[in-house]
Parts: structure tokens; sequence; C-alpha cells
């Protein structure tokens, strides 16, 4: 986990010197993958030809529930196994793969 937290009798302190987080650095270029693949991710879904016919909302929609997923695998990749997906993970996944199923084939 990046952020991990102490279980002190501290935890209420409020003083701006105390805190419960402890952070953990990353190399420079995790922030240059995430911003790259926010990019990514905000322009396919403008150059999809359907996006006039049916609507960019509906499309961005659909899109999000991929992105749900990419979001897990390209965190395990880069975390390893500290960032695995578990059984709420991968369920709540397919709930939203399913959700985008819904939204790209319901006929209309």
């Amino acid at each position: 986990n990046n952020i991990s937290t102490n279980t002190t009798n501290e935890d209420f302190d409020q003083s701006p010197s105390s805190s419960q987080y402890t952070i953990i650095k990353k190399p420079w270029y995790f922030a240059l993958l995430g911003s790259i693949t926010l990019i990514i991710y905000g322009y396919i879904p403008c150059l999809q030809p359907s996006a006039a016919s049916d609507g960019f909302a509906r499309i961005y929609a659909a899109y999000g529930g991929f992105f749900i997923v990419l979001s897990y695998l390209l965190g395990w990749m880069l975390e390893g196994s500290s960032a695995k997906p578990d059984v709420g993970d991968l369920v709540g996944g397919a709930i939203s793969l399913v959700g985008a199923a819904v939204i790209l084939f319901w006929p209309r």
C-alpha cells in the first residue's frame, strides 16, 4: 500500500506536526505514466465514430467500465503484489464490465 495508518493513541491529535499517514515515495515516471494514461482516457472516447449518433455521454460511460478494470491491472503491474486485486475488486470490476455491456448492447 502507498499509505499506511499508524494505530497509536495520537490518532486524534489535531496538531499540524502530527500525521497518521506515511507516504511512500515513488519514481517521477509514475506520475508521468499516470498523467499520460488519464489524457488518453479522456481523448479516446472522442474518436469513436458512434459518439455523434449514440451520444458522447453513453460512449464515455461504457468506456468507464473498462477503465475501472484496466486501473486495477495497471496498479497491480506497477505496484506488484501489494496492489493485487482482491475478491471485492474482481467482483466490482466484473459488475462494471457487465454495466458497460448493457450500455453498449442494449437495443435502442
